[in-house]
């Protein structure tokens, strides 16, 4: 069948799906898979009827159809390596530079496909057979191993990381909403002012008038979201997880789990609390199983897997515009409108909000419109979606404290804040975290942190309170729990492909 067979064709059009499933397996699911698996079969099917009509020869149809399958899911690495050169001045800096080199190489090396004779097709044939069948092997091995190494080293220690609902709540009479809402790298009055150049007291003065504490000094505990949230939703420091996984583990699907079954959750679930998720494009916080109720948009139901395979394909520089940039802008203020209705629902609720608004792809014009290409550098467009984002916080925190029935707590919170140019352009990864400047850490740990509460008894707060605290205070003051406080510390890694191999830099980061 080897020799014989032009199977090289379909296992081609599948090598590019496994082959980034097996560099992510740690952040994707396997059902992620059966989606682009079903939709590349039915797309080289169609494409094979298609060159069947113009080429009779079975061996050299598969090759081209090899061929232009090869070339449809390396734009992205195409693009990546020509963008490196550089003749007389001129680098192909812009999309549309990019896909005419991209044209350019498919006519010339299909010239000579072309030209292909029946005898060479058939002597080529096997030889793409076996590099075909290896390359997908070789990726089906490696996600094959980390699954069940996976299932075995996770479920044995699954107990260790379980949240036992073992404490239980005391609801007051009337039970207070509780939202909280995280502002993905949304950065504090400090380092707006310091690092930015952007004065926003009008804005703080304006929630301590509406009764806000804002935790002046507070530092995230971990510098990524999935760790970040997976702490204060636990309730919890995650340094027993070095220990229980290994300081080499690059399972971030642990911590990603963590942000769904969480100990939060379960024990206003106890208590017959209504549990609504606000999702993102970001799949960990896309959708939440455990949720009553998910809200969300999506422009195409995809999740992040999805996308990202999408990005390595020739119809990315097409559609990257309406798929991210725009579906972003659509999505956030869609989540915004429904989260302002949230007091109409009686029953008591657990709201868990993440916006993105101040992450990247900005979209968003101060005004609140779809930003276009402005010509603006880096800072003033972050600038223009925290002046946009303070606007909407505003008419939402005066939505839900004057519509709502019942007492409310809100939780204004960052999971960490914005990057610097130190950190490169893919959020730190690929490079040495322990030899970022102390400026660079401090503008990505020190974070914002605004806690409104019911009878604004503000004693219970103090300004460094840090993310792993939030429930725990909370929860001791308006449910009789019993728990004592954590220390406020930030831990990074050294890289990004380890996030379990925990640095304390407190000292580097806190507020002097």
């Amino acid at each position: 069948m080897i020799k014989t067979k032009t199977m090289h064709t379909v296992l081609f059009a599948l090598f590019p799906l496994f082959f980034l499933a097996a560099n992510n397996i740690e952040q994707i699911s396997i059902d992620a898979l059966i989606l682009p698996v079903v939709i590349i079969l039915l797309l080289y099917r169609t494409a094979g009827h298609l060159f069947g009509f113009v080429f009779k020869n079975s061996e050299k149809k598969a090759i081209l159809l090899s061929f232009c399958i090869l070339i449809f899911f390396s734009y992205v690495h195409f693009y990546s390596l020509i963008s490196r050169f550089e003749l007389n001045g001129f680098t192909i800096a812009r999309n549309q530079d990019g896909m005419i080199a991209y044209a350019l190489f498919f006519v010339l090396v299909s010239c000579p496909l072309l030209k292909l004779t029946v005898k060479r097709a058939k002597n080529i044939t096997p030889a793409l057979n076996y590099i075909a069948l290896a390359l997908v092997s070789i990726s089906l091995f490696n996600i094959a191993a980390y699954e069940i190494n996976h299932f075995m080293a996770f479920g044995e220690k699954s107990n260790e990381n379980k949240v036992l609902f073992n404490e239980s709540l005391e609801v007051p009479e009337v039970a207070p909403d509780i939202y909280y809402i995280i502002l993905d790298r949304y950065a504090p009055s400090s380092t707006l002012k310091e690092y930015y150049g952007y004065d926003n007291s009008k804005f703080i003065e304006y929630l301590t008038d509406k009764g806000f504490y804002i935790a002046n000094e507070s530092l995230a505990n971990y510098p990524k979201t999935h760790l970040s949230l997976a702490s204060s939703l636990n309730m919890k420091h995650l340094l027993y997880l070095s220990e229980m996984l290994g300081e080499n583990s690059k399972d971030t699907n642990i911590a990603n789990n963590m942000m769904k079954d969480h100990k939060v959750w379960g024990l206003l679930k106890e208590k017959n609390y209504t549990f609504i998720h606000f999702g993102t494009w970001w799949e960990p916080t896309r959708k939440n199983e455990y949720a009553d109720i998910n809200i969300n948009y999506y422009a195409l139901e995809m999740n992040e897997f999805h996308k990202e395979l999408l990005k390595t394909t020739a119809i990315y520089p097409f559609i990257n515009k309406i798929l991210f940039k725009k579906e972003q802008w659509t999505r956030e203020l869609y989540k915004f409108d429904q989260l302002e209705e949230m007091p109409e629902i009686e029953e008591p609720k657990f709201v868990f909000a993440h916006f993105l608004v101040t992450h990247d792809p900005y979209s968003f014009t101060r005004e609140g419109d779809l930003l276009e290409n402005t010509g603006q550098n880096e800072k003033e467009l972050y600038i223009e979606q925290v002046i946009f984002l303070e606007k909407k916080l505003r008419f939402l925190t005066d939505a839900l404290i004057s519509k709502s029935e019942r007492p409310v707590i809100i939780i204004l919170q960052s999971d960490e804040g914005p990057f610097t140019p130190e950190f490169g352009e893919h959020g730190g990864a690929g490079i040495d975290w322990t030899t970022l400047s102390d400026e660079s850490l401090q503008v990505h740990m020190r974070i914002f942190n605004a806690i409104y509460i019911p009878q604004n008894d503000k004693k219970i707060f103090y300004n460094e309170l840090s993310p792993v605290n939030s429930f725990r205070i909370i929860f001791n003051e308006y449910f009789n729990a019993n728990y004592s406080l954590l220390n406020d510390r930030s831990y990074i890694f050294e890289d990004l492909q380890y996030p379990y191999n925990y640095i304390d830099i407190t000292e580097k980061v806190i507020y002097h």
